[in-house]
């Protein structure tokens, strides 16, 4: 896998050559077509980049990459493995039941995942460190969905209400699932989110200091992904094959 950069002016930048970090799955999407599933990566700020790997059969776990030294071997996140079915593209999360990550403050990576126990399969939030793979899981409070949003102090991620009587779903960020499971209440203005995505978009990431949009051309269920990247100044759009995965700082 090699890992491209994409400025502002269309010029594309290889950051780093990861030759052990593919895998690529034919997978039954319904009952007459069959579905393309490469694995969606998510980096970091700083360069870490999340991928699920293949763990055997129908599972994944995930390992975490690090662009600035690719010859260092990756770290697997132990204990967590999940359905090539569960996963979504990232990172273009969506409130859904679907599993997914998102990066947060301080190198914290957030997962949302199934994990069987008993003959049930119960929903988890893991919070992830990027740099040890340790993780902590807590368990999705009953009538809460997790949101794509960090505390910006790393504390937790904000989760919203869901109404099983007429499933609707309210996204307003007023509170936070912390690491230990407790919610408490937290204003809007503290959080962080990795992917915001900008009116008119079903899937598309704005940059932090807006001057790039990040979208997919195809839509996600596009058996040959082709990532999109806008200018906000110019207007000027440039297209890479492959998965958008996040936006980057580089030095010039």
């Amino acid at each position: 896998m090699i890992a491209v950069g994409v400025d502002v002016d269309g010029h594309e930048r290889q950051i780093a050559r990861l030759p052990g970090a593919w895998a690529a799955y034919d997978i039954q999407a319904t009952d007459t077509e069959r579905g393309f599933l490469a694995p969606m990566g998510a980096v970091s700020p700083t360069g870490l980049l999340a991928l699920p790997m293949d763990g055997g059969g129908q599972m994944m776990h995930w390992e975490i990459f690090d662009l600035d030294h690719p010859e260092a071997a990756p770290i697997v996140i132990a204990g967590m493995e999940q359905f090539i079915e569960q996963l979504r593209e990232t990172p273009y999360w969506k409130v859904d039941p679907r599993g997914g990550v998102f990066w947060g403050p301080g190198e914290r990576l957030a997962n949302l995942w199934y994990a069987p126990g008993g003959g049930e399969v119960h929903l988890l939030l893991s919070h992830i460190d990027g740099r040890t793979g340790n993780a902590t899981a807590v368990a999705i409070p009953a009538g809460l969905v997790v949101l794509p949003a960090w505390a910006s102090d790393g504390s937790g991620v904000f989760v919203g209400n869901s109404s099983a009587e007429n499933g609707s779903i309210d996204v307003t960020l007023r509170r936070v699932l912390r690491l230990d499971g407790t919610v408490v209440d937290a204003p809007a203005a503290l959080s962080e989110s990795s992917c915001r995505t900008p009116s008119g978009f079903a899937f598309a990431c704005l940059a932090p200091d807006d001057s790039m949009i990040a979208d997919i051309i195809g839509g996600t269920d596009a058996s040959q992904p082709v990532a999109r990247v806008t200018a906000q100044g110019s207007g000027a759009s440039f297209e890479i094959e492959g998965s958008f995965a996040g936006w980057l700082e580089v030095n010039p």
